[in-house]
C-alpha cells in the first residue's frame, strides 16, 4: 500500500476488503488530530470510528487549528464517527 502522511500518526492500513490489487486503501479511525498541517494521499480513503474491526473503534477529530487533507484519488469516503471542530479545516481533494 502507498500512502504518504507529511506527518507520523498511528493510523491502520489493514484493508476490510480487496476491491483490486492494484488499488491502495488506507483507513483513518480512532484519531485525534490536534496541532498542525496532515496530509493523507491514497487511492480509497475509508474515514470513521468503526470501519477497521482489526483496530479499536474510536472516533476521528479535527481540533481547533489543526488543518487536514485527504485526497483519495478514486474516493474518500465519510462513516459515523467523524468530527470537525470549528476552528480546524478539513479539505478533501
Amino acid at each position: 500500500m502507498t500512502v504518504n502522511p507529511t506527518r507520523h500518526t498511528n493510523i491502520s492500513l489493514v484493508p476490510l476488503y480487496v476491491v483490486d490489487d492494484n488499488v491502495n486503501l488506507l483507513y483513518l479511525q480512532n484519531q485525534i488530530f490536534t496541532c498542525g498541517e496532515i496530509s493523507y494521499y491514497s487511492d480509497c480513503i475509508f474515514i470513521g470510528k468503526d470501519i477497521d474491526i482489526t483496530e479499536e473503534e474510536g472516533e476521528i477529530a479535527i481540533r481547533e487549528g489543526t488543518r487536514l487533507t485527504i485526497d483519495g484519488d478514486k474516493k474518500s469516503i465519510i462513516y459515523n464517527g467523524f468530527r470537525c471542530e470549528k476552528g480546524a479545516q478539513l479539505i478533501i481533494k
